[in-house]
């Protein structure tokens, strides 16, 4: 008696017509479970076969879809990457030709104000002192620098968001209070801070906190080994005697 209760409770493997009677009273199998399809081999004949043909060659359609729009995706990020070599590559070739540090300042302001669409562009020299100012390049005092924008440029990556006012004042000064995001690339030399670049602009989301940095590390790299040639070329500050 055992046994046969046991024999009774095995699942039974349903007959070809059990199948096709239950498709039949479910048409809508195959919509809610359209994965099974990818498995079936069905021939192309007349007849309401037909249909589960179309809807295989449908999926294969939507997949087809799937994959030329990540083609077009890749295509787009392609062009894009060359658009950075090229602007890239002219500001690199820029900075190494540049003569001066006035003459830097143009470059970097044609680049990048036009490039990344800021709208300021500031070069600060961090030293001992705040001897001078050259035109487009501010020189400032290292301990005042520090105190102010030390924790935004104490590292060798650049950093973009929104600053505070005293922040925006110190890199700006002029029309500080219309930069609503800042880039700032800082400019290291043996894991010292010796000058930072500074990039606003007067829209709140262009340079936001997310924003990849890649090519402004890679211009504070060209721009660390570009400085101590320009920097030597200064006359010093003449001191008048009493």
């Amino acid at each position: 008696m055992s046994r046969k209760v046991q024999t009774s409770l095995l699942p039974e493997t349903p007959t070809a017509e059990q199948v096709a009677d239950y498709l039949r009273e479910h048409p809508e199998f195959f919509v809610d479970h359209p994965a099974v399809l990818e498995e079936l081999r069905i021939p192309h004949a007349c007849g309401p076969a037909i249909s589960l043909v179309e809807r295989q060659l449908h999926l294969l359609r939507e997949r087809n879809g799937a994959l030329s729009h990540r083609l077009d995706e890749m295509i787009d990020t392609a062009r894009e990457n060359d658009l950075i070599f090229e602007k890239t590559r002219r500001l690199v070739l820029g900075v190494l030709q540049s003569a001066s540090l006035e003459e830097l300042a143009r470059v970097l302001d044609r680049h990048l104000c036009f490039e990344l669409r800021a709208d300021r562009c500031e070069l600060l020299i961090i030293d001992d002192e705040d001897a001078w100012i050259a035109a487009g390049v501010r020189r400032v005092e290292r301990n005042e620098a520090m105190s102010i924008i030390g924790s935004l440029v104490d590292s060798r990556w650049a950093v973009c968001g929104e600053l505070s006012d005293e922040e925006k004042y110190y890199l700006f000064i002029h029309d500080c209070h219309r930069i609503g995001s800042v880039a700032l690339v800082p400019l290291m030399v043996s894991n010292v801070t010796v000058g930072v670049l500074a990039m606003g602009s007067y829209d709140r989301q262009l340079f936001h906190s997310s924003l990849g940095t890649l090519f402004l590390d890679y211009v504070g790299e060209v721009l660390t080994l570009t400085l101590p040639r320009l920097l030597d070329a200064v006359p010093p500050v003449a001191v008048n005697a009493e």
